[in-house]
C-alpha cells in the first residue's frame, strides 16, 4: 500500500510512502536496539575515553561531559544506519547511502550532543594538574567551554 505523500506543488516526495516508514519502524525491534546500544555503548566509551590519554586524568566532569557528547551523537548514527538499511534494501546505492547517512547523523549528533550536555550544565574541565596541552586544544577546550 502506498500512501499519497504529494507536496503543495505536486510533486511526489521520493521515497516517502508508507512501506518506506513500515521497513524502518520494522528494524525498530527490541532484539535490533539492544545489541545496537550495546555495540553503541562500547564504542562511546573506548572513543570518548579511551584512545585519548588527556582524559584519562580529567576531571569527572569532563569524562561525563565527552560520554554524552559521544552517545548522543552514537545514538544519531545508530539510527541513520537503522534508516539507510532501509533504504539500500529498496534499491538506493549502498556505499553512497551509508556515507550521507553517517557523515550527516555525525553532524547533527554533534551539534545536539553539544545542546544536550549543556542542558544538564556539563562543561569540559582542565586536568587537575594544571597542565595544558598544546595550543590548538586549548583553542578547541576554550570554544567547547561556552
Amino acid at each position: 500500500m502506498t500512501v499519497d505523500m504529494s507536496l503543495a506543488a505536486g510533486g511526489p516526495v521520493p521515497g516517502a510512502d508508507a512501506g518506506l516508514l513500515t521497513s524502518i519502524a520494522r528494524r525498530f525491534n527490541a532484539r535490533t536496539l539492544a545489541i545496537g546500544l550495546v555495540v553503541t555503548a562500547a564504542l562511546v566509551v573506548v572513543g570518548g575515553m579511551g584512545l585519548i590519554v588527556q582524559v584519562w586524568d580529567a576531571p569527572m566532569q569532563t569524562k561525563l561531559t565527552r560520554l554524552v557528547d559521544t552517545a548522543v551523537t552514537g545514538a544519531f548514527i545508530l539510527i541513520a544506519v537503522l534508516v539507510a538499511d532501509s533504504l539500500t534494501e529498496r534499491g538506493a546505492p549502498r556505499a553512497m547511502t551509508y556515507a550521507i547517512a553517517i557523515v550527516v547523523a555525525a553532524f547533527i549528533g554533534a551539534i545536539v550532543g553539544w545542546y544536550v550536555r549543556l542542558a544538564f550544565g556539563l562543561t569540559f574541565r582542565g586536568p587537575p594538574s594544571g597542565a595544558t596541552a598544546g595550543p590548538l586544544l586549548n583553542t578547541a577546550h576554550r570554544i567547547a567551554s561556552m
